[in-house]
């Protein structure tokens, strides 16, 4: 894999900068484009890897903390129990979303979007906000850190023990329950896939069995009071079975560590081909079949990944610094999903009066503010509900008749500031139009602006076409001479609106 290393002849410039920030990042903004042109390739490069804390904001009262109870008190006491377990969950899910909206430049963000729907686990089945936090940050420590360390952590934790039956697995001195489900998404959708890159099967339903076996023994620690529990998983000797199992050709009294061991040792060349071919489609392109040249790609990626002994950081650096990630072709191909159109959105404009983001007196009242997981379902990116245990489809998947008809509805009104929340008369979601327009030079030339405004929100230029079409609606049949962004009698900002509301309907706004 060739690194991209700017030269007078291919200079790290505008385009670049904002291919580079539209694939690491949730939604540039056009200060952050010139930012990093200013700072150089090497700079931003280190911006991008460089790790980053959020605060917890409204969270904070409850993370870390014991669950409201795992079963529902009855008589009287249900209602508040109930409000009070959905406005936690709901709060988790909003303050990902503002994380995402309001974090600096830090490729974290985009990641943990690809590890949860890597490692996937829903809230339809993981009823408390404490799980899903602690398994986030996990997700959030091994977001570039090492993924056979990352394999042995996600393999007993909380969240992913209770999503996939692991409490359930175990073998007694009375009883055998063996539970295959971890097991076979382990090897299936965690690690290798069903085959290899020749098409050869990777496992065997004998090894699901034997390495269900292996992972049995593991609960959560009961807290201090009847019906609470804990935040972490505990391993129960009486509950494992301590025969011996043969995995991929190992036999031995395996435990849970030692089985993600074999594997990584086993099976490394498919673990690698399967992770970086996924890492691929994520930044890069997501066709459905790979070119001679993405292969080559993928394999040299694979080598990076085993000989750095399972390291992330050094495998996604590579690919993000390659003249393939440069090339012209994989420029403006990649299809937004739902987080990176409306989370996109936000961030890019700096939107406003979000009811979402703001403070509730109650955890009860979080759920009275959740206009924006409405949205989501809409677009089919539902945080913490992924539609299966192999998370969410990619590439041109994101792309339904009913999620556009979502993207084009909402991105429209937020340009024009009609959006509302419920039964509010009052709009939300506000776009300073004119402060983003006026980031621009020559905001009084129209096409020099209609120019600037594509540039900073579409990955691929506009034509002649769409820039005649957007000079239409800007100037509304006046004479380009006549435009004055600050001329209020020629109503500036309803014409801005307008043109914004054209510009993020159109085709290649639904591009990376």
């Amino acid at each position: 894999m060739q690194s991209y290393i700017p030269t007078p002849k291919n200079p790290w410039n505008a385009e670049k900068a904002a291919h580079l920030l539209r694939r690491a990042v949730v939604g540039v903004k056009p200060s952050e484009i010139e930012r990093a042109v200013q700072e150089g390739y090497e700079r931003t490069i280190t911006r991008l890897f460089t790790p980053y804390t959020p605060p917890l904001g409204f969270i904070a009262e409850w993370v870390g903390k014991e669950p409201n109870g795992n079963q529902p008190p009855e008589g009287p006491g249900y209602e508040a129990w109930l409000a009070d377990i959905v406005g936690r969950r709901t709060g988790f899910n909003q303050w990902w979303m503002k994380t995402i909206v309001e974090a600096p430049i830090c490729l974290h963000e985009r990641l943990l979007l690809f590890w949860h729907g890597h490692f996937t686990t829903s809230f339809s089945f993981v009823q408390h906000a404490e799980w899903m936090w602690t398994q986030h940050q996990l997700l959030r420590r091994h977001a570039l850190g090492n993924f056979k360390q990352f394999v042995k952590d996600i393999t007993v934790d909380v969240a992913m023990l209770w999503y996939l039956n692991g409490l359930e697995n175990e073998k007694t001195e009375h009883s055998s329950a063996i539970n295959e489900n971890y097991a076979r998404e382990l090897l299936e959708i965690y690690t290798m896939g069903i085959t290899d890159a020749k098409g050869r099967a990777n496992y065997t339903q004998t090894d699901v069995r034997e390495i269900a076996r292996a992972l049995t023994g593991w609960k959560m620690e009961q807290g201090s009071r009847e019906g609470y529990w804990g935040i972490q998983s505990v391993f129960h000797p009486w509950r494992w079975d301590s025969g011996n199992k043969t995995v991929f050709g190992k036999t031995g009294a395996w435990k849970a560590m030692d089985i993600v061991d074999i594997l990584f040792e086993q099976r490394s060349e498919q673990i690698a081909y399967f992770m970086c071919r996924k890492l691929y489609r994520w930044f890069v392109v997501a066709d459905e079949q790979e070119t001679p040249e993405s292969l080559a790609i993928i394999r040299d990626m694979a080598k990076v990944f085993i000989n750095s002994d399972w390291e992330i950081a050094p495998v996604i650096r590579d690919l993000l610094t390659s003249e393939e990630f440069f090339a012209q072709a994989n420029i403006g191909c990649l299809p937004k999903s739902g987080a990176d159109f409306f989370l996109g959105l936000l961030r890019t404009f700096e939107v406003s009066n979000i009811s979402d983001f703001e403070a509730s007196d109650t955890l009860a009242g979080r759920f009275n503010k959740n206009d924006m997981l409405l949205r989501m379902e809409e677009l089919g990116h539902f945080l913490c509900f992924p539609p299966s245990v192999a998370g969410w489809n990619d590439g041109r998947h994101w792309l339904t008749s009913s999620s556009l008809a979502a993207r084009l509805k909402l991105a429209t009104r937020m340009m024009l500031g009609t959006m509302r929340f419920r039964n509010e008369w009052e709009p939300r979601y506000s776009v300073n139009i004119l402060a983003f327009a006026k980031q621009f030079a020559d905001v009084n030339n129209p096409k020099r602006l209609i120019s600037a405004l594509t540039t900073a929100l579409w990955s691929v230029p506009a034509d002649e076409n769409e820039q005649a079409i957007l000079l239409e609606v800007l100037m509304n049949g006046a004479a380009d001479y006549e435009w004055n962004i600050d001329a209020e009698k020629l109503r500036p900002e309803e014409r801005l609106r307008r043109c914004l509301a054209q510009i993020v309907s159109m085709p290649k706004f639904q591009l990376l």
